[in-house]
């Protein structure tokens, strides 16, 4: 038989192994559970992720993106707290050559119509 012809150091290790092998799986299996209730919850708090606060940020974060599709670079993460002039002085001095002949002003509308759209777009998803 295989068993006996082990010595009692081969035995001692194999059975660690498996005691091992063991405790992985369970841990493997507390694992998942814990990922799927994680997974229930995340979809929880990404449905109530849209609420008015996180709404404004999600703008936020679309406005700078998009700014990018327009400009030579992207609006500064801060371009919320400028003022309105230091914003479209940006825009002037960042217009990709495409938009050369558009207006600071029609640029930023169109950049916020854009995000508005990203915005509803993504409240439809959740």
């Amino acid at each position: 038989m295989i068993l006996t012809s082990l010595t009692n150091e081969e035995l001692i290790h194999r059975t660690e192994m498996s005691k091992k092998s063991t405790t992985a799986e369970m841990e493997f299996s507390k694992r998942l559970k814990e990922s799927e209730e994680n997974l229930q919850f995340n979809t929880a708090a990404t449905e109530r992720c849209l609420s008015l606060q996180n709404k404004d940020y999600l703008k936020l974060l679309a406005v700078i993106h998009i700014s990018g599709h327009f400009l030579t670079d992207y609006l500064p993460d801060d371009f919320n707290t400028m003022p309105k002039n230091l914003v479209l002085d940006f825009i002037n001095n960042h217009k990709s050559e495409y938009f050369e002949i558009e207006t600071e002003e029609n640029i930023w509308d169109q950049i916020n119509q854009l995000a508005d759209s990203f915005v509803l777009f993504a409240e439809q998803l959740y």
